[in-house]
C-alpha cells in the first residue's frame, strides 16, 4: 500500500515537472493551488519517512524485548530444571538407603492397618481419612526419596 502511494505521488511529480518545463503557462491561481500542491506533496513524503522510521524503530525494540523475555525465560528454566537433578553425593549417600528402607517399612505398616480398618470398620470415618491422608503423605515422600536414588 506505501509503495501504491510512493509509485502514485513520483507520477503526479513527474507530469507536473513536465508540464512546467513544457512552457505551458497557467494562470496565477492555477499556479499558486499548484504550488501548494508540490508542499502537500513534499509534507506527506517527510510524513511517510518520519513514520517509515518511527516503525522500524518500535519493530527493534520490540524484538529486542522479546529475545530479553525468552532468553531470561530459558536461564529460569534451565535452574529449575537443574534442581531436579539429585547430587552424585545425595544419591549414593547410605543414609538415604536406610530412610528408603524405613519408610518402605512404613508404608507395609500403613498398608496393613488400612487393610485391617477396612475389614473390622472399628475405627470412625474421620479416623480412617485421616490415616489415608498420612498414608498419602508418606507415599509421596518415599516417591520423592527412590526416585532420588534412581536417578
Amino acid at each position: 500500500m506505501v509503495y501504491l502511494k510512493i509509485n502514485l505521488m513520483k507520477n503526479s511529480i513527474t507530469i507536473i515537472v513536465t508540464l512546467l518545463l513544457s512552457g505551458i503557462q497557467f494562470p496565477v491561481f492555477a499556479q499558486t493551488k499548484f504550488q501548494t500542491m508540490l508542499n502537500q506533496i513534499a509534507g506527506l513524503e517527510t510524513y511517510l519517512k518520519s513514520t517509515e522510521s518511527v516503525y522500524s524503530t518500535t519493530s527493534k525494540g520490540l524484538n529486542d524485548i522479546h529475545d530479553a523475555k525468552n532468553g531470561s525465560f530459558t536461564l529460569n528454566q534451565n535452574y529449575f530444571n537443574s534442581l531436579k537433578s539429585v547430587s552424585p553425593a545425595v544419591k549414593n549417600d547410605p543414609k538415604i538407603k536406610a530412610i528408603s528402607d524405613l519408610q518402605q517399612q512404613i508404608q507395609t505398616v500403613i498398608n496393613n492397618a488400612l487393610s485391617w480398618q477396612h475389614s473390622t470398620t472399628q475405627l470412625s470415618s474421620d479416623e480412617a481419612t485421616y490415616m489415608k491422608t498420612v498414608y498419602t503423605g508418606h507415599t509421596v515422600c518415599h516417591d520423592v526419596l527412590l526416585g532420588a536414588r534412581r536417578r
